[in-house]
């Protein structure tokens, strides 16, 4: 800090402002050329055609640029009119800026919005889905039940998965008895080597 003060209580500084030169304050190029890369960078990437944000944000960057070459190089002194147009713009660039991102953020918002509206679509067709199919499996079960001859359903392990009345009537067990046992206790003894 000491020689930091040091440095600016005895070194002296270049003046602010060149009458003599048609750019009273040269320096004020070098965050024009800033801005001016940057605004190339947007151009060539040109998501600012379609982001709502980035296209404020090039926005921003073509004002900030007018108001560093146009206006703050030519002032000549602290507030004439170049200085206070160019303070100006910067304070539109900024709102520039800013009314970028709550239209971004109203889009995002609202896409939000669409995707909850979908997502419960979604659900209520899922459910109303669900409702169809086990409405069809009990049909298909009560057809099933209707039939005149025993049936029995397996799954991959050899386990009941489903039997009908004429089932129930002929080997004498519930379905309740039934669900998850081998088929091959309702196999007769004699028989039960070969069934496999």
């Amino acid at each position: 800090p000491a020689a930091s003060f040091a440095f600016f209580a005895f070194v002296p500084l270049p003046p602010a402002y060149y009458p003599d030169i048609p750019f009273h304050r040269p320096e004020e190029f070098v965050p024009a050329a800033f801005f001016l890369l940057a605004l190339i960078g947007y151009l060539k990437k040109g998501h600012w055609k379609v982001d709502s944000f980035e296209h404020w944000l090039v926005l921003s960057i073509v004002i900030g640029l007018v108001g560093q070459t146009v206006f703050m190089s030519f002032s000549g002194v602290l507030f004439d009119m170049e200085f206070d147009v160019a303070h100006l713009l910067k304070k539109i660039s900024y709102v520039a800026v800013l009314t970028g991102l709550l239209i971004s953020t109203a889009h995002l918002f609202k896409r939000e919005q669409a995707y909850a509206v979908a997502l419960q679509d979604s659900q209520g067709e899922l459910k109303r889905q669900m409702i169809e199919s086990q409405e069809a499996r009990e049909r298909y079960y009560a057809l099933l039940d209707l039939a005149p001859v025993a049936m029995i359903a397996i799954d991959k392990e050899g386990k009941i998965a489903f039997s009908n009345l004429q089932a129930e009537r002929l080997f004498e067990y519930t379905r309740a008895e039934l669900q998850g046992l081998s088929v091959e206790m309702l196999v007769p003894p004699h028989l039960r080597h070969k069934h496999p």
